[in-house]
């Protein structure tokens, strides 16, 4: 147990999979919120994330609300394709009791640092390229009380008020996800009074290559996961031969006019 913390009153145990403000937008889920009965609560999804941004992706999400626990686990986490801030980590589990907290993954690959498979010590810093952010594996915190275990979690530093939480277990109130349906694909699931899934299908904003700013609204696919959102480049080269054609317009209408006049 955390210093400090009491032991949470049965049920208060709040457990999702991926949730995200800033650049990617993705309201926490799936969610398993405490029962009024007590009882435990489960949800899942094949696929969790900012839909066609492709920044964000979790698979194989599953996550349990109970009096004694909560709990999630992550077939696979998938951050910043493309970028320097790219992660990709295997096998996800977190379980939060009164009295243990356990965080494991099957290895994985985070910002350049390879994240060795089995037991991750409690608040592991990595190194961010360029000091783009903070990024910190089996986060644990105590906030007015409140008891949160994040298996990851990445917070920029670069002006996008980017905070991405993954594998959350958490005695704080945790708010369903407004609309309905999950981004990104994939059939989404829940049981035993679970909140519904959402989330934004396509968020702007995601970040470019070297992951200090946005790099425009999305103009791919979720499917694959991986592909970067829209550029625009293809935009600044449509304004450039627009503003050619104009030009070589209005040099014709003057030189007919002079022509003309002659």
């Amino acid at each position: 147990m955390l210093p400090g913390t009491d032991e949470p009153a049965p049920g208060r145990w709040y457990a999702y999979g991926l949730r995200s403000t800033g650049a990617s937008d993705v309201g926490a889920q799936p969610l398993a919120a405490p029962a009024a009965s007590g009882g435990p609560v489960t949800a899942h999804a094949d696929v969790v994330g900012d839909g066609g941004a492709g920044q964000l992706r979790a698979t194989g999400a599953s996550v349990r609300s109970a009096q004694d626990r909560g709990a999630v686990r992550l077939d696979r986490v998938v951050l910043f394709p493309g970028t320097r801030l790219a992660g990709e980590l295997r096998d996800v589990q977190v379980t939060v009791t009164g009295t243990a907290t356990t965080v494991t993954t099957g290895g994985g690959r985070i910002a350049g640092t390879t994240i060795p498979a089995g037991p991750v010590p409690a608040d592991t810093r990595i190194a961010v390229p360029g000091g783009a952010g903070t990024l910190v594996l089996n986060e644990q915190r105590t906030t007015d009380g409140d008891r949160s275990v994040t298996a990851v979690h990445f917070t920029d530093r670069s002006g996008l008020g980017a905070d991405v939480s993954a594998a959350v277990v958490t005695t704080e109130r945790v708010d369903p996800p407004v609309g309905g349906g999950t981004p990104g694909g994939g059939d989404a699931g829940q049981d035993d009074g679970a909140p519904g899934q959402g989330g934004n299908e396509a968020a702007p904003g995601a970040l470019s290559p070297d992951g200090s700013s946005p790099a425009g609204t999305s103009g791919t696919s979720g499917t694959g996961g991986q592909a970067l959102a829209f550029t625009g480049a293809s935009v600044r080269s449509a304004l450039i031969a627009a503003a050619l054609l104009l030009t070589a317009g209005a040099a014709t209408v003057v030189l007919r006019r002079r022509r003309h006049s002659s």
